[in-house]
């Protein structure tokens, strides 16, 4: 919600930013490679990347999906968001 809601210079933004930095930093390097949440290696094999494709045209088919059907019936139907 930067720029949009808060200002960028505000110290909420800044104090957000950093919080998020930190955490992604500290969850890359408390991966160990006997205990990766996602195995990388996972992808050096057919099936692997097969699966990680598979799961990522659901994903993108299911963020276009709930993201359009409400702006179908805003815009054509005139639904309100309520």
């Amino acid at each position: 919600m930067s720029g949009t809601s808060w200002s960028w210079h505000s110290s909420s933004t800044i104090i957000t930013w950093v919080c998020l930095a930190v955490m992604f930093i500290t969850y890359i390097v408390q991966q160990s490679p006997k205990n990766r949440v996602f195995l990388v290696d996972a992808l050096t094999h057919r099936i692997g990347r097969l699966a990680a494709l598979g799961a990522a045209c659901s994903g993108i088919t299911y963020a276009i999906t709930l993201y359009y059907i409400p702006l179908f019936y805003a815009f054509v139907h005139g639904a309100s968001p309520l």
